[in-house]
This record gives structure tokens, C-alpha cells and sequence, in this order.
């Protein structure tokens, strides 16, 4: 560090060869490593390139991708993915914003009230072992009364 700032180098140091003695993927490759340094060794600034950067929020849910994801929770049925979907929207917890859903204050202010208040219910763990528990029955492997 020098004075009031801090900078930092990216690149890399080739210790071994290895598979790269055949296999190189290109001459700019060989421009990225950084020298060989020493601990305290004092260094000259060639240039400085300002740059920022930020990280991306994950992608909001369609409806196919919302689906998508409640079946790889084990979160609800085929005939209740449309309805909830519906549901939700009708009571204004999310809206459509082109294809995307998007919370809605309401909805947010909805959601942190329920995880505050019933966090061992709302739970994806849970409801997925609640639905578990409905094929059982369903099924006849088990009755209503669960053995544990």
C-alpha cells in the first residue's frame, strides 16, 4: 500500500509445465503471468486502468423457471403450480414485469412476516418433507398418523 491507496496485480506464476509443453491456448495466455515477486520488493507503476466492477443479482423468476425450481424442491404438484402462481398474483405479491415476476411491497412485507413469525413452516425442507408425507398416503405406504 502507498499512501491512500490499495492496488492490486492479477496474473499468474508457471511453476510446472505439465500438459501446457503441448497444449497452449494462445500467446496472449503468456502475457497474463506476472513476475516472480519478493516480499517488500518495491515496484514501479506502468499504468493504471480504472475499472469497476459489479456482481449481478440472480436472474428474477418467469413462470417456466419458478415451475422449474418447485419441482426440484419436491415443493407442490403439476395442478398446483399454475394456481399458486395465479394466487399470488391476484393478491398482489408479485407482479409480471414483461415475463419476469417481481416482488411487490406487499408481497415482500408478506414474506418477512411469515419467515419472522413462522420460519419452521415456511421452509422449503419442511414443505418438500410435507409433500413426501402427502405420497405416502397417497400411495397407502403409510397412513395419516406418521410413525416415526
Amino acid at each position: 500500500m502507498h499512501g491512500e491507496y490499495d492496488f492490486k496485480a492479477n496474473g499468474q506464476v508457471l511453476k510446472f509445465k505439465g500438459f501446457m509443453t503441448v497444449y497452449f491456448e494462445g500467446e496472449e495466455d503468456a502475457n497474463e503471468q506476472i513476475p516472480e515477486l519478493e516480499i517488500g520488493e518495491e515496484l514501479k507503476k506502468e499504468k493504471i486502468e480504472p475499472k469497476q466492477s459489479f456482481t449481478e443479482p440472480p436472474a428474477r423468476y418467469t413462470e417456466a423457471s419458478l415451475v422449474k425450481a418447485l419441482e426440484e424442491k419436491g415443493i407442490g404438484r403439476p395442478s398446483t403450480y399454475s394456481p399458486t402462481i395465479t394466487t399470488i398474483i391476484e393478491r398482489r405479491y408479485i407482479e409480471k414485469d414483461k415475463k419476469q415476476l417481481a416482488p411487490t411491497e406487499l408481497g415482500r412485507l408478506v414474506n418477512d412476516l411469515l419467515i419472522h413469525s413462522f420460519k419452521d413452516i415456511v421452509n422449503v425442507d419442511f414443505t418438500a418433507e410435507i409433500e413426501k408425507d402427502f405420497d405416502s398416503i397417497a400411495d397407502r405406504k403409510r397412513g395419516m398418523e406418521k410413525n416415526n
